[in-house]
């Protein structure tokens, strides 16, 4: 979806070009016919003139690298994010079931205390990256969120403004990659929150009760540490979970019916 959309606009100023030259083709005939030469930023000024075929190629597959390159540099570092936020929530899963479905008996207490140690070692690891992961990534998601609400507001004054237009088409197209691409982020944040309170429940949960002291001990330290929630957050500002998506949506709206009231006639 995202590469559709941002195939729309890289090749859309061609594909105008191509219709146009197409439809004056059959109108007036080859002879009189004229090649547009629309290109992505038609504001940009370059040292030679595009309207030619070798210069509009040069001109317009620079303007494309540069769309890939932005492409590239846009959506990648979001890929690396969700692509740890799902090992992570993958292995906070392992932890929970591994203690929920396990059974102590004050019998085999040496093979519980090297079980329960095994997953103590485990829990702290994960909430180890989890951290590192929130620092890594804190400023990624913080750019995020206040490039986010600025699009949406700027694509609903565009549409009211400008009207359904060539180019208003093209910039709706990639407005819900937009905000699928930060809804991914939140959505995995939200992930991480609760698969790292669920070792918290699924420690009090099973049957901790008959275990030896050590193993009740153990499980007191999962219980403690479970009580802090592992999170992504943009740079200590928000947590990027399900309820800051809505957050984003709510303050999107209200400042988009601010702008109208203020644009309003007396």
């Amino acid at each position: 979806m995202y590469f559709g959309a941002v195939a729309l606009i890289l090749f859309s100023p061609l594909a105008a070009s191509l219709i146009e030259y197409v439809i004056a083709f059959f109108k007036v005939g080859y002879a009189d016919a004229r090649f547009t030469y629309h290109k992505m930023y038609e504001e940009q000024s370059y040292v030679i003139d595009h309207h030619s075929p070798l210069n509009y190629i040069l001109i317009y597959s620079m303007e494309t690298m540069n769309g890939h390159y932005a492409i590239v540099f846009n959506i990648c570092p979001d890929v690396w994010l969700v692509a740890y936020a799902i090992q992570l929530c993958m292995h906070f899963d392992y932890v929970s079931r591994s203690l929920e479905s396990y059974e102590p008996m004050a019998a085999k207490s040496s093979t519980d205390s090297k079980m329960i140690a095994s997953l103590v070692k485990k829990n702290q690891i994960l909430l180890e990256m989890a951290d590192d992961l929130k620092e890594i990534f804190s400023l990624l998601v913080l750019v995020m969120l206040f490039s986010t609400e600025p699009t949406l507001f700027c694509a609903a004054v565009y549409l009211l403004t400008e009207g359904l237009g060539k180019d208003v088409i093209g910039y709706l197209a990639f407005l819900p990659t937009s905000l699928g691409q930060y809804f991914m982020v939140c959505y995995y944040g939200q992930q991480i929150i609760n698969k790292s309170l669920e070792i918290g429940e699924a420690a009090y949960s099973q049957t901790w009760y008959n275990g030896c002291q050590s193993y009740k001990k153990s499980i007191l330290a999962i219980l403690g540490r479970s009580q802090r929630q592992c999170e992504i957050n943009a740079g200590g500002f928000q947590t990027t979970n399900l309820k800051g998506f809505e957050s984003v949506m709510r303050m999107t709206f209200q400042l988009f019916t601010l702008w109208r009231t203020m644009m309003e006639p007396n």
